[in-house]
């Protein structure tokens, strides 16, 4: 493998440089780890925020344990950067493999950012078996007999040392960005939650809804339920995995439906269903609301606001069909979308015994009607100061984009010996 780094480094075969390591864990008590793509070996909790998850796993016992420095690899992501040196001591999956370093004074997180260098990546994959890219798997024995080019001790802690003070600097910049993103879209919420339910003049006269969640609203609006502005509701068919196809109809599933309130077709289901198949009250057609009714993504609404190739829904998607001279189809998908819309259906989720929403859920949802001109008024604002937030949202993305190539510029130069380091750089 050609890495490019300086001649004088010496060359080694990973299996004189790491031991494989696996020692279980008794009673599964010790913190659970897992590899993260972007920063690498973590506390599950710390980088999924899933403590639920952590209370109502039945037992990790004979999960794999390793110590602080150790190099924790997902045998099956280790192509995609699945892999990393852990910080803290741990347990992981028994799906990782878990190496510790033969030398007790080499520096583990010089080999934390050279292993995840693309050059290193593009090895793995080669070494990797499997049919297809998502069953991929790297073991043991192929990850042993990989080449590493590495300079001596000292060397090794100084690279290290540069790369956690400069890398620290580009994340502390990156979270700013993804802060300041998170920010935009609570304003856009605010914003929505405002306009659906208290309309665009400030000086409005307002009354008591009657209802606890959405509060006062214009005295010359009115409230109302989904059944009563909607010519149909229903939900998608069942059963339809045995007509799953590379090609024919698309098949709408909850992961369609982004947070955005609009529909991704581009990596969608396509299906083959024999004719007379049940399942055209399911097609999808331009100006439908869909509603993920069961699954992590309950409650997420999106609006069509294309006309649609040939397309269905599956059970876990309910399509609204709105009667669209009491209501504009984005203004009933915008109020469901809003805080007072999700607020019904988690309310409806969790207070009974059910997983998910049923359809009377959704057809009982209520939401604040303005006037029909009143709606287009609201959306054409609505649309207007989303698009400027937008603008901005797109380039805090282009510039975490250009973050994150630059930090792998950077670890790649200094891991290969083509960026030479400040003359005060320091050992660990």
């Amino acid at each position: 493998m050609k890495t490019g780094i300086v001649n004088q480094w010496d060359k080694k075969r990973v299996k004189y440089i790491f031991r494989e390591i696996d020692e279980r864990s008794r009673d599964g008590k010790e913190t659970l780890l897992s590899v993260s793509e972007y920063y690498g070996v973590r506390p599950r909790s710390e980088s999924f925020g899933d403590a639920e998850f952590l209370s109502r796993a039945e037992t990790l016992e004979g999960y794999k344990k390793c110590a602080a420095g150790d190099l924790v690899i997902n045998i099956m992501l280790a192509w995609k950067r699945g892999l990393g040196v852990t910080p803290v001591d741990g347990i992981v999956s028994p799906a990782y493999n878990v190496f510790r370093l033969r030398q007790k004074d080499a520096c583990p997180e010089f080999y934390h950012y050279l292993l995840r260098t693309d050059e290193y990546l593009a090895e793995f994959t080669r070494r990797s078996t499997g049919i297809m890219a998502s069953r991929l798997r790297m073991y043991p024995d192929s990850f042993m007999d990989v080449r590493v080019q590495l300079p001596p001790t000292t060397e090794q802690r100084k690279i290290a040392a540069y790369l956690h003070e400069a890398t620290a600097k580009v994340d502390q910049l990156v979270k700013l960005r993804e802060r300041q993103m998170e920010l935009l879209q609570e304003q856009r919420a605010a914003l929505i939650q405002q306009a659906v339910t208290r309309g665009l003049n400030p000086r409005a006269s307002l009354k008591d809804s009657g209802l606890p969640w959405l509060g006062q609203i214009p005295k010359h609006w009115k409230t109302t339920q989904v059944r009563r502005i909607s010519s149909f509701v229903t939900s998608g068919s069942r059963g339809w995995a045995e007509f799953y196809s590379d090609s024919g109809d698309i098949f709408v599933q909850s992961g369609n439906l982004t947070r955005n309130m609009t529909v991704d077709l581009k990596n969608a289901q396509r299906v083959q269903p024999p004719a007379g198949a049940e399942g055209e009250r399911t097609l999808i057609a331009q100006d439908d609301v869909l509603i993920c009714v069961t699954g992590g993504l309950t409650g997420n609404v999106a609006y069509v606001d294309f006309p649609p190739p040939t397309a269905y829904i599956n059970q876990h998607v309910a399509l609204v069909r709105s009667r669209q001279n009491l209501v504009a189809p984005k203004f009933l998908a915008t109020a469901l979308w809003s805080v007072q819309g999700q607020t019904q259906f988690k309310l409806a989720e969790y207070g009974g015994t059910k997983q998910g929403l049923s359809l009377d859920d959704v057809r009982l949802a209520w939401i604040a009607l303005p006037p029909r001109p009143e709606q287009t008024e609201i959306l054409d604002f609505i649309q207007k100061e989303s698009a400027q937030i937008d603008r901005l949202l797109s380039t805090y993305t282009r510039q975490i984009e250009l973050l994150t190539e630059y930090r792998a510029a950077l670890i790649h130069e200094c891991v290969t010996g083509q960026r030479a380091l400040p003359a005060k750089t320091k050992e660990n």
